[in-house]
Protein backbone atom coordinates (compact mmCIF):
# COMPACT_ATOMS: atom_id res chain seq x y z
CA UNK A 1 0.00 0.00 0.00
CA UNK A 2 1.02 3.42 -0.95
CA UNK A 3 2.28 5.88 2.07
CA UNK A 4 -0.42 8.22 1.18
CA UNK A 5 -2.81 5.88 1.03
CA UNK A 6 -1.91 4.07 4.17
CA UNK A 7 -1.77 7.81 5.96
CA UNK A 8 -5.64 8.30 4.47
CA UNK A 9 -6.63 4.94 5.64
CA UNK A 10 -5.63 5.78 9.17
CA UNK A 11 -7.17 9.23 8.87
CA UNK A 12 -10.41 7.45 8.19
CA UNK A 13 -10.18 4.97 11.09
CA UNK A 14 -12.80 4.94 13.83
CA UNK A 15 -11.24 3.95 16.89
CA UNK A 16 -11.21 4.37 20.65
CA UNK A 17 -7.84 4.87 22.51
CA UNK A 18 -9.07 3.40 26.31
CA UNK A 19 -6.33 4.99 29.58
CA UNK A 20 -5.05 3.26 32.53
CA UNK A 21 -4.31 4.96 35.77
CA UNK A 22 -3.90 3.18 39.35
CA UNK A 23 -3.72 5.97 41.46
CA UNK A 24 -3.80 9.76 42.10
CA UNK A 25 -1.42 11.08 44.44
CA UNK A 26 2.26 12.09 44.88
CA UNK A 27 4.96 9.30 46.47
CA UNK A 28 8.62 8.97 47.35
CA UNK A 29 9.37 6.53 45.06
CA UNK A 30 7.28 4.91 41.84
CA UNK A 31 9.10 2.53 40.08
CA UNK A 32 6.36 0.94 37.93
CA UNK A 33 4.63 4.62 37.42
CA UNK A 34 1.67 3.82 38.66
CA UNK A 35 0.58 7.64 40.61
CA UNK A 36 -0.47 10.62 38.66
CA UNK A 37 -0.38 13.76 40.73
CA UNK A 38 -3.91 15.25 41.52
CA UNK A 39 -2.65 18.60 39.54
CA UNK A 40 -1.19 16.53 36.58
CA UNK A 41 -4.47 14.64 36.75
CA UNK A 42 -6.67 17.66 36.72
CA UNK A 43 -5.03 18.71 33.86
CA UNK A 44 -5.41 15.52 31.99
CA UNK A 45 -9.27 15.14 32.55
CA UNK A 46 -9.43 19.14 31.78
CA UNK A 47 -8.01 18.25 28.52
CA UNK A 48 -10.17 15.57 27.89
CA UNK A 49 -13.47 17.66 28.76
CA UNK A 50 -12.22 20.32 26.39
CA UNK A 51 -11.87 17.64 23.58
CA UNK A 52 -15.33 16.18 24.20
CA UNK A 53 -14.89 12.74 22.82
CA UNK A 54 -15.12 10.80 26.16
CA UNK A 55 -17.26 7.58 26.42
CA UNK A 56 -17.74 5.11 29.37
CA UNK A 57 -16.41 1.75 28.95
CA UNK A 58 -19.68 0.25 28.68
CA UNK A 59 -20.89 2.20 25.64
CA UNK A 60 -17.34 1.55 24.08
CA UNK A 61 -18.20 -2.21 24.45
CA UNK A 62 -21.62 -1.66 22.87
CA UNK A 63 -20.34 0.27 20.00
CA UNK A 64 -17.42 -2.56 19.63
CA UNK A 65 -20.43 -5.72 19.48
CA UNK A 66 -22.99 -2.82 16.91
CA UNK A 67 -19.28 -2.20 14.78
CA UNK A 68 -20.18 1.47 14.98
CA UNK A 69 -17.24 3.39 16.85
CA UNK A 70 -17.02 6.98 16.71
CA UNK A 71 -14.66 9.00 14.46
CA UNK A 72 -12.54 9.26 18.10
CA UNK A 73 -13.27 8.49 21.42
CA UNK A 74 -11.06 8.39 24.73
CA UNK A 75 -12.37 5.76 27.73
CA UNK A 76 -10.65 6.32 31.50
CA UNK A 77 -10.35 3.26 33.62
CA UNK A 78 -8.40 2.44 36.81
CA UNK A 79 -6.94 -0.54 38.19
CA UNK A 80 -7.15 -1.79 41.88
CA UNK A 81 -8.69 0.06 43.88
CA UNK A 82 -6.64 2.32 46.04
CA UNK A 83 -8.40 4.80 48.35
CA UNK A 84 -7.45 7.91 46.53
CA UNK A 85 -9.49 6.75 43.36
CA UNK A 86 -12.61 7.66 46.00
CA UNK A 87 -11.26 10.64 47.81
CA UNK A 88 -8.80 12.18 44.91
CA UNK A 89 -9.98 10.84 41.42
CA UNK A 90 -13.60 10.69 41.96
CA UNK A 91 -14.22 14.24 43.16
CA UNK A 92 -12.31 15.44 39.58
CA UNK A 93 -13.76 13.39 37.54
CA UNK A 94 -17.25 14.67 38.43
CA UNK A 95 -15.80 18.08 38.38
CA UNK A 96 -14.88 17.94 34.64
CA UNK A 97 -17.87 15.21 34.16
CA UNK A 98 -15.46 12.72 32.87
CA UNK A 99 -16.96 9.00 33.08
CA UNK A 100 -14.45 6.30 34.28
CA UNK A 101 -14.44 2.44 34.67
CA UNK A 102 -12.66 1.03 38.28
CA UNK A 103 -11.68 -2.27 38.38
CA UNK A 104 -11.09 -3.37 41.92
CA UNK A 105 -9.44 -6.46 43.37
CA UNK A 106 -11.50 -7.37 46.49
CA UNK A 107 -9.11 -8.90 48.90
CA UNK A 108 -8.21 -5.58 50.36
CA UNK A 109 -10.78 -3.82 50.21
CA UNK A 110 -12.32 -2.09 53.92
CA UNK A 111 -7.74 -3.77 55.20
CA UNK A 112 -5.56 -1.80 56.30
CA UNK A 113 -2.89 -3.91 53.51
CA UNK A 114 -0.60 -2.87 50.78
CA UNK A 115 -0.66 -4.95 48.08
CA UNK A 116 2.45 -7.15 47.40
CA UNK A 117 4.34 -5.07 45.05
CA UNK A 118 3.95 -1.88 47.12
CA UNK A 119 5.19 -3.60 50.43
CA UNK A 120 7.83 -5.42 48.42
CA UNK A 121 9.00 -1.31 47.58
CA UNK A 122 8.82 -0.69 51.15
CA UNK A 123 10.75 -3.34 52.65
CA UNK A 124 13.27 -3.26 50.25
CA UNK A 125 13.91 0.41 48.89
CA UNK A 126 13.14 2.67 51.79
CA UNK A 127 13.86 0.58 55.03
CA UNK A 128 16.93 2.78 56.43
CA UNK A 129 18.97 0.06 57.45
CA UNK A 130 19.56 -3.89 56.08
CA UNK A 131 20.99 -6.84 57.02
CA UNK A 132 23.89 -7.24 54.14
CA UNK A 133 23.20 -10.87 53.08
CA UNK A 134 19.26 -12.08 52.19
CA UNK A 135 18.77 -15.86 51.99
CA UNK A 136 15.39 -17.19 51.74
CA UNK A 137 12.62 -19.38 50.13
CA UNK A 138 10.53 -17.81 47.19
CA UNK A 139 7.81 -20.26 46.67
CA UNK A 140 9.56 -23.44 46.11
CA UNK A 141 12.96 -21.57 45.00
CA UNK A 142 16.13 -20.43 46.77
CA UNK A 143 16.58 -17.03 46.45
CA UNK A 144 19.90 -15.44 47.77
CA UNK A 145 21.60 -11.69 47.37
CA UNK A 146 24.42 -9.77 49.25
CA UNK A 147 23.24 -5.86 49.36
CA UNK A 148 26.79 -5.17 50.06
CA UNK A 149 28.14 -1.69 50.48
CA UNK A 150 24.41 -0.64 50.13
CA UNK A 151 22.89 -1.98 53.84
CA UNK A 152 22.26 1.53 54.87
CA UNK A 153 19.93 3.74 53.39
CA UNK A 154 21.92 7.18 52.30
CA UNK A 155 20.60 10.23 50.44
CA UNK A 156 22.57 9.52 47.23
CA UNK A 157 20.50 6.04 47.32
CA UNK A 158 17.38 7.91 48.23
CA UNK A 159 18.32 10.63 45.17
CA UNK A 160 18.38 7.62 43.06
CA UNK A 161 15.75 5.50 44.01
CA UNK A 162 13.32 8.83 43.24
CA UNK A 163 14.36 8.66 40.12
CA UNK A 164 14.34 5.42 38.82
CA UNK A 165 11.50 3.44 37.34
CA UNK A 166 11.62 -0.31 36.85
CA UNK A 167 11.67 -0.10 32.99
CA UNK A 168 15.05 0.93 33.06
CA UNK A 169 18.37 -0.08 34.22
CA UNK A 170 18.51 -0.62 38.13
CA UNK A 171 20.80 2.06 39.60
CA UNK A 172 21.60 0.45 42.96
CA UNK A 173 21.67 -2.98 44.62
CA UNK A 174 18.45 -2.42 46.22
CA UNK A 175 16.45 -1.55 43.09
CA UNK A 176 18.19 -4.72 41.68
CA UNK A 177 17.21 -7.03 44.53
CA UNK A 178 13.39 -5.17 44.14
CA UNK A 179 13.39 -6.20 39.97
CA UNK A 180 14.81 -9.70 41.34
CA UNK A 181 12.31 -10.52 43.81
CA UNK A 182 9.23 -8.89 42.11
CA UNK A 183 10.06 -11.29 39.32
CA UNK A 184 10.03 -14.05 41.45
CA UNK A 185 6.82 -12.99 43.10
CA UNK A 186 4.80 -12.71 40.21
CA UNK A 187 3.84 -15.37 39.33
CA UNK A 188 3.12 -17.25 42.71
CA UNK A 189 0.12 -17.33 44.36
CA UNK A 190 -1.40 -15.24 47.37
CA UNK A 191 -0.18 -17.31 50.22
CA UNK A 192 3.09 -17.74 48.64
CA UNK A 193 3.49 -14.14 48.27
CA UNK A 194 2.35 -13.16 51.88
CA UNK A 195 4.63 -15.79 53.51
CA UNK A 196 7.50 -14.60 51.45
CA UNK A 197 6.64 -10.74 52.83
CA UNK A 198 6.56 -11.76 56.02
CA UNK A 199 10.27 -13.69 55.93
CA UNK A 200 11.38 -10.60 54.33
CA UNK A 201 10.00 -8.38 57.04
CA UNK A 202 11.88 -10.78 59.33
CA UNK A 203 15.24 -10.54 57.89
CA UNK A 204 14.45 -6.35 57.31
CA UNK A 205 13.48 -6.10 61.48
CA UNK A 206 10.30 -4.47 60.43
CA UNK A 207 6.77 -5.16 61.58
CA UNK A 208 3.88 -5.38 59.32
CA UNK A 209 2.57 -2.13 58.79
CA UNK A 210 0.06 -0.65 55.80
CA UNK A 211 0.95 3.36 54.89
CA UNK A 212 -2.63 4.74 54.41
CA UNK A 213 -1.46 6.21 50.99
CA UNK A 214 -0.75 2.65 49.68
CA UNK A 215 -4.34 1.07 51.01
CA UNK A 216 -7.48 0.38 49.06
CA UNK A 217 -10.79 1.91 49.71
CA UNK A 218 -13.55 1.06 52.63
CA UNK A 219 -16.44 -1.19 51.90
CA UNK A 220 -18.17 2.23 52.25
CA UNK A 221 -16.20 4.39 49.98
CA UNK A 222 -16.59 1.19 47.46
CA UNK A 223 -20.52 1.48 47.44
CA UNK A 224 -20.29 5.59 47.38
CA UNK A 225 -18.21 5.25 44.47
CA UNK A 226 -20.37 2.11 43.11
CA UNK A 227 -23.57 4.65 42.59
CA UNK A 228 -21.53 7.77 41.98
CA UNK A 229 -22.84 9.29 38.37
CA UNK A 230 -20.80 8.61 35.92
CA UNK A 231 -18.80 5.32 37.85
CA UNK A 232 -18.82 1.54 37.19
CA UNK A 233 -17.01 -0.96 38.80
CA UNK A 234 -15.25 -3.88 37.57
CA UNK A 235 -13.88 -6.79 37.98
CA UNK A 236 -10.33 -7.52 38.71
CA UNK A 237 -10.19 -10.62 41.02
CA UNK A 238 -9.70 -10.96 44.35
CA UNK A 239 -6.49 -11.40 45.03
CA UNK A 240 -4.48 -9.73 41.94
CA UNK A 241 -2.83 -12.91 40.34
CA UNK A 242 -0.95 -12.94 37.01
CA UNK A 243 -4.04 -15.51 35.84
CA UNK A 244 -1.86 -16.92 32.92
CA UNK A 245 0.45 -18.94 35.28
CA UNK A 246 -2.66 -20.75 36.75
CA UNK A 247 -4.84 -23.60 35.82
CA UNK A 248 -8.10 -23.13 34.73
CA UNK A 249 -9.87 -24.10 38.22
CA UNK A 250 -7.94 -21.46 39.73
CA UNK A 251 -8.52 -18.48 37.47
CA UNK A 252 -12.21 -19.48 37.70
CA UNK A 253 -11.88 -18.97 41.62
CA UNK A 254 -10.59 -14.98 41.24
CA UNK A 255 -12.52 -14.37 38.52
CA UNK A 256 -15.73 -15.12 39.50
CA UNK A 257 -15.00 -14.99 43.36
CA UNK A 258 -13.91 -11.04 42.57
CA UNK A 259 -17.35 -10.80 40.55
CA UNK A 260 -19.54 -11.94 43.51
CA UNK A 261 -17.81 -9.99 46.20
CA UNK A 262 -18.29 -6.59 44.33
CA UNK A 263 -21.92 -7.86 43.43
CA UNK A 264 -22.62 -7.63 47.04
CA UNK A 265 -22.17 -4.30 47.18
CA UNK A 266 -22.54 -2.99 43.78
CA UNK A 267 -26.47 -2.04 42.21
CA UNK A 268 -25.32 -3.41 39.08
CA UNK A 269 -23.77 -7.18 37.53
CA UNK A 270 -20.24 -6.82 37.11
CA UNK A 271 -19.61 -7.43 33.55
CA UNK A 272 -16.57 -5.83 32.69
CA UNK A 273 -12.98 -7.15 33.87
CA UNK A 274 -9.26 -6.44 33.29
CA UNK A 275 -6.27 -8.79 33.66
CA UNK A 276 -4.32 -8.04 36.60
CA UNK A 277 -0.95 -6.96 35.38
CA UNK A 278 -2.18 -7.30 32.04
CA UNK A 279 -1.07 -11.79 32.14
CA UNK A 280 -3.54 -14.04 30.73
CA UNK A 281 -4.35 -17.30 28.97
CA UNK A 282 -6.93 -18.44 26.66
CA UNK A 283 -8.07 -20.23 30.03
CA UNK A 284 -8.40 -16.89 31.08
CA UNK A 285 -10.83 -15.89 28.17
CA UNK A 286 -12.72 -19.05 28.72
CA UNK A 287 -13.13 -18.55 32.56
CA UNK A 288 -14.18 -14.53 32.07
CA UNK A 289 -17.34 -15.95 29.55
CA UNK A 290 -18.08 -18.67 31.52
CA UNK A 291 -18.46 -15.78 34.62
CA UNK A 292 -20.91 -13.73 32.71
CA UNK A 293 -18.49 -10.89 31.80
CA UNK A 294 -18.57 -9.17 28.61
CA UNK A 295 -15.66 -7.68 27.82
CA UNK A 296 -12.09 -7.49 29.17
CA UNK A 297 -9.41 -5.14 29.16
CA UNK A 298 -5.52 -6.28 28.94
CA UNK A 299 -2.34 -3.54 28.93
CA UNK A 300 -1.01 -3.75 25.68
CA UNK A 301 -0.62 -0.86 23.80
CA UNK A 302 -2.94 -0.36 20.86
CA UNK A 303 -5.86 1.76 19.66
CA UNK A 304 -9.41 0.00 19.93
CA UNK A 305 -11.19 -0.43 16.69
CA UNK A 306 -14.18 -2.36 15.48
CA UNK A 307 -12.36 -5.52 14.67
CA UNK A 308 -10.81 -5.48 18.59
CA UNK A 309 -12.12 -8.68 20.04
CA UNK A 310 -14.12 -7.61 23.01
CA UNK A 311 -11.89 -9.51 25.17
CA UNK A 312 -8.75 -8.56 24.51
CA UNK A 313 -9.20 -4.77 24.62
CA UNK A 314 -5.98 -2.49 24.99
CA UNK A 315 -4.99 0.16 27.20
CA UNK A 316 -2.39 2.93 27.32
CA UNK A 317 -0.67 3.63 30.71
CA UNK A 318 -1.18 7.15 31.63
CA UNK A 319 1.83 8.56 33.55
CA UNK A 320 2.38 11.44 35.72
CA UNK A 321 2.37 14.33 32.58
CA UNK A 322 1.29 17.67 32.21
CA UNK A 323 -1.31 18.64 29.96
CA UNK A 324 0.71 19.11 27.15
CA UNK A 325 3.00 15.99 27.42
CA UNK A 326 -0.40 14.33 27.80
CA UNK A 327 -2.37 15.61 24.22
CA UNK A 328 1.33 14.74 22.61
CA UNK A 329 0.91 11.11 24.01
CA UNK A 330 -3.31 11.10 22.95
CA UNK A 331 -2.47 12.65 19.43
CA UNK A 332 0.46 9.55 19.04
CA UNK A 333 -2.01 6.87 20.29
CA UNK A 334 -4.07 7.93 17.67
CA UNK A 335 -2.48 8.02 14.65
CA UNK A 336 -0.98 4.42 15.57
Amino acid sequence: MKKWLWKLKKRLTHQAVVLMYHRIGTTDTDPWELAVSPQNFEQQLQLLARMGITTSANSLVRQMEQKKLPRRSVVVTFDDGYADNFTTALPLLQKWQIPATIFVTTQNIGRQKEFWWDELERIVVQTPVLPQQLSMPVGERPFSFNLKEETSLTAALQQKHRAWVATSDAPTLRTQLYLRLWEQLSPLTDPEQQQALTDLRSWAGIAEEARPAYCCMSTDQLKALATAEGITIGGHTITHPALGHHPLEQQQQEILGGKKLLEEVTPYPITLFAYPSGNYNDHSIQALKQSGFKAAFTTEHAPVSKKTEPFLISRYQVNNWSAEQFEKYLTYWFRQ
